[in-house]
């Protein structure tokens, strides 16, 4: 599934301090079955894609971008005759324009690859079971100003970014019927900027000068 976003918050305290932009996107999925009979990826890793605005370079100079992904959900079932257990688990990287952002691990190669958790239950026979599932933390990725990708945030187009995190479906013992989940996972891409200096402010600076110069004369 693909999000569109929108700047949701832009503060600057002043010229010389820094300010941030914050862009979001809520990803709900939800999944239902009969049977759980031979499931598998129950939750396609490609799903977890939102589309951002590249940092407008007018405001000023971009100095920083954290991309912040979480998820959590919830599931339930009945067991089989014979009952049973399931888990669910996801694991994966983060990715922009589809280039990995690197991790700055040097022993990681395949990029951010910490953004993983689950959840699971079991009960005795023909039992109803129903739980939650979520990340232990909010997966936070700071992108290094030598990633190929942060050099993507200041481009000309949109810019997507993913979480290839595929929700898979593992059961022990009788299959569980009537299963389902439904959660969502949110995207925060928040910028860090130098502001330019605002006309006013720069007028300031220059009259402070210009004063200063008459008083030396």
């Amino acid at each position: 599934m693909k999000a569109f976003l929108l700047p949701l918050i832009l503060l600057a305290a002043g010229a010389a301090d820094a300010a941030t932009v914050v862009q979001s996107a809520d990803l709900p999925f939800s999944f239902s079955a009969a049977s759980t009979a031979g499931l598998g990826v129950i939750i396609p890793g490609e799903y977890f894609t939102a589309t951002v605005s590249p940092f407008d370079t007018s405001l000023g100079t971009l100095t920083g971008v954290t991309v912040t992904w979480d998820l959590s959900g919830a599931y339930s079932g009945t067991t089989g005759p014979g009952g049973g257990g399931f888990s669910l688990s996801y694991s994966g990287g983060f990715f922009v324009n589809d280039i990995a952002i690197a991790d700055p691990n040097p022993a990681s190669v395949t990029g951010y690859v910490q953004g993983g958790g689950g959840g699971g239950n079991g009960g005795g026979p023909s039992t109803p079971v129903s739980g939650t599932f979520s990340a232990s933390m909010p997966f936070v990725a700071e992108v290094q100003t030598t990633d190929p990708a942060y050099a993507v945030f200041s481009g000309a187009g949109p810019v997507k970014v993913d979480w290839d995190i595929p929700i898979v479906y593992s059961g022990v013992g009788d299959v569980t019927t009537d299963f389902s989940i439904t959660g969502g996972a949110s995207l925060l891409v928040t910028y860090t900027y130098t502001p330019v200096p605002e006309p006013a402010s720069a007028l300031l600076v220059a009259g402070s000068a210009l004063l200063t110069l008459r008083r030396r004369r």
